[in-house]
């Protein structure tokens, strides 16, 4: 997952964002966060890989942009550049499973 320059340049410039780990973290919060801000939302998304790709989405798009998306269509990757982005990482997700089966059913 990467960081959008023009969005995140803030955090960018007072963080090493060339280290892999500093990339983690953030990347972490951010899906934590999103993830929170999904549940404590009126319009709930119950459907557990349906949450998944919308909180992978927001990544990209934000919750509030992806949320609007969900109400319309039920579609969160309507909302992001490209319009697969959960889609994408979903597939590189099951990717790495098979490369790392020990990973499970943790990543993604």
């Amino acid at each position: 997952m990467q960081i959008d320059a023009d969005y995140w340049a803030r955090w960018l410039s007072s963080h090493d964002w060339r280290d892999p780990w500093e990339q983690l973290r953030f990347a972490s919060q951010l899906i934590l966060s999103n993830t929170r801000w999904f549940r404590e939302q009126p319009f709930t998304v119950s459907d557990p890989p349906l949450l998944r790709r919308a909180v992978l989405a927001s990544y990209n798009a934000g919750p509030a942009s992806v949320m609007g998306k969900l109400k319309v269509s039920r579609d969160p990757d309507e909302a992001t550049t490209g319009g697969d982005y959960s889609r994408w990482c979903v597939v590189r997700a099951d990717a790495l499973r098979v490369l790392v089966p020990e990973l499970g059913h943790e990543v993604c």
